[in-house]
C-alpha cells in the first residue's frame, strides 16, 4: 500500500478505495476531487507565479495525475 505516498498514484488508489466502499459513487467522487484539486492548484499557482500568460515549465495537475511513475526512471536507463 506504498502507492498512496507517490502522489502521481494517489487519486487511482483512492478511486480504488472509493468503488469499494460505493461503487455507484466513486467515479462521481473521484471526478469532483480532481476538479477541487485543480481549482487548489491553478489558486495556488497564480498567488506563486502571479497570473502571467507566458509558457511555464511548471507541470499541470492533469500532467502530475497522468505522468506514469516509471516514465523518470526509463529516461535515466538511457
Amino acid at each position: 500500500m506504498g502507492e498512496i505516498l507517490d502522489p502521481r498514484l494517489k487519486l487511482e488508489v483512492l478511486e480504488k478505495a472509493y468503488e469499494r466502499v460505493d461503487p455507484s459513487t466513486s467515479s462521481l467522487k473521484t471526478e469532483e476531487l480532481r476538479t477541487n484539486l485543480t481549482k487548489l492548484y491553478k489558486e495556488y499557482q497564480a498567488r506563486t507565479w502571479g497570473s502571467s500568460s507566458g509558457t511555464s515549465s511548471t507541470p499541470t495537475p492533469h500532467d502530475l495525475v497522468t505522468e506514469s511513475p516509471l516514465e523518470d526512471d526509463f529516461d535515466n536507463m538511457i
